[in-house]
Order: C-alpha cells, then sequence, then structure tokens
C-alpha cells in the first residue's frame, strides 16, 4: 500500500491529520474519476518539490474532501494533482472523504 512519510500531515480548519491515517482509512473507499477541473483552484497554491513531484505516481487516487467555504480541496495528492495537470490529462483519480470521517480519525 502507499504511504507518505510518517511526518506528513496537514491542518484544515484548525485541525491537524496524518496523511498515512487518512490514506489507511481510505485503503477501501471506492475510487472516482473526476474533471480536473475540479481542482483548477488549488494548482496555483501548491509549493511544488522538483524531487517529489518526479516521484508522484500519478497511479495512486488523490484523496478529497468538500469544503463549504472552498469546495473540493485535496488532502492527499497536491503533486499528483500537478503532475496530471502538467500531462495534459483532463480527468483525476480520487477518493472522497467527509470532514465527519476526517475528524473520527
Amino acid at each position: 500500500m502507499y504511504l507518505e512519510e510518517d511526518s506528513s500531515k496537514f491542518t484544515h480548519k484548525g485541525y491537524t491529520y496524518s496523511v498515512n491515517d487518512i490514506i489507511v482509512a481510505t485503503k477501501d473507499t471506492e475510487v472516482e474519476v473526476l474533471p480536473l477541473t475540479c481542482f483548477y483552484w488549488m494548482i496555483p497554491l501548491v509549493k511544488v518539490n522538483e524531487g517529489r513531484l518526479g516521484r508522484a505516481d500519478i497511479s495512486v487516487p488523490i484523496i478529497y474532501t468538500i469544503d463549504e467555504d472552498f469546495g473540493f480541496v485535496v488532502l492527499d495528492g497536491a503533486h499528483r494533482l500537478i503532475k496530471i495537470h502538467l500531462s495534459g490529462q483532463t480527468t483525476i483519480k480520487c477518493k472522497k472523504v467527509s470532514l465527519d470521517f476526517l475528524q473520527q480519525i
């Protein structure tokens, strides 16, 4: 199973989450394919690390949630998002989690 570094975390609305906890918790979540345009607003906000971008495995679905203030928000997979965008693809494999689900992890 794909995992990030143990120290990988993100903060959303005052809560800090372990990326690996989310990856493990969503291992059986159905994969969907969405238009890349759902995530366009995030692309300029990603701080791209060229090494991570080069290693990004676009066969691994990103994990996202829908936030009432922002819309589609990538929780795991920002470098995969950028790599797919740069490749010219128009869709992206995803797993959706709710904000309630996140707070239970």
